[in-house]
């Protein structure tokens, strides 16, 4: 079972396999963001995302750059990748599979 609604991909930044660090925007305008940066001392990605949720933001914000150099947003929960949908170019759309073990990503990442 899917999510009924793709999130639309307003930006990424970093791409391997599929991009790791993504903000992205629901139906009503919310901001998240879905970081899956190398892993050093694993010298690999990791194999989920931490999803920070961001809220609205003016058009004039640099959310990824404000993220990088700052931190900014709420952090939610993390999100195994293999739980994420791209659309077929993998830059435009995603929806995330709810996990089977809980509801609670369902409800957090739900428009309001």
């Amino acid at each position: 079972m899917t999510l009924n609604w793709w999130f639309d991909i307003i930006e990424y930044r970093i791409f391997h396999d599929a991009p790791r660090l993504i903000l992205v925007a629901n139906e009503v305008g919310d901001l998240w963001i879905m970081d899956c940066q190398f892993d050093d001392e694993l010298d690999e990605y990791p194999d989920s995302y931490d999803l920070f949720f961001i809220g609205k933001k003016d058009g004039d914000t640099d959310v990824l750059d404000e993220y990088v150099q700052q931190g900014c947003g709420e952090y939610v929960q993390s999100v195994r990748v293999k739980d994420v949908e791209f659309d077929e170019s993998r830059r435009k759309k995603l929806r995330i599979l709810p996990r089977s073990s809980s509801g609670l990503l369902t409800d957090v990442i739900s428009p309001k």
